[in-house]
C-alpha cells in the first residue's frame, strides 16, 4: 500500500510526538508541511519524516495545497497535528487495498 501521511504544522511541539506514535502502524511515509513554526516543531518533524517549509502560507489549507503537487504517492492521509489516531488503522489499510480491486468502468470523467 502506497500511503503517505501528511501533517500540516505550526508551533505544535507539544502534540506531535503523541500523533506520530499513533500513526506509525499506518504508514512509514510521513510528510510534514510547516508554515512558520518558531518552537521545536521542525526539530521533532525532522526526526520522523520529510519536512517541507511553506512560510508564505497564511493557513493550513495553503500549506496542504502547496504539498499536493510534490507528493508521489497513490494515497494521502491528512491528519491535524493535535489529533491522534486511536483506531481504524486496519480499516484504512483494507479500504485502500479494496480500492485497487475496483473494476474500471470508464476512464472518461464527466
Amino acid at each position: 500500500m502506497d500511503l503517505t501521511v501528511v501533517i500540516p504544522t505550526r508551533n505544535n511541539q507539544t502534540t506531535l510526538e503523541k500523533l506520530i506514535t499513533s500513526i506509525k502502524p499506518l504508514s512509514t511515509k510521513v510528510v510534514f508541511v510547516d508554515f512558520g513554526s518558531t518552537d521545536q516543531t521542525i526539530a521533532i518533524c525532522e526526526k520522523h519524516g520529510k519536512v517541507y517549509r511553506n512560510p508564505d502560507a497564511t493557513d493550513r489549507s495553503d500549506t496542504l495545497n502547496h504539498i499536493l503537487p510534490i507528493l508521489d504517492t497513490e494515497w494521502i492521509f491528512f491528519i491535524q497535528p493535535w489529533e491522534v489516531l486511536t483506531q481504524g488503522h486496519d480499516l484504512i489499510k483494507r479500504a485502500t487495498k479494496m480500492a485497487y480491486n475496483l473494476p474500471v468502468i470508464s476512464e472518461t470523467i464527466l
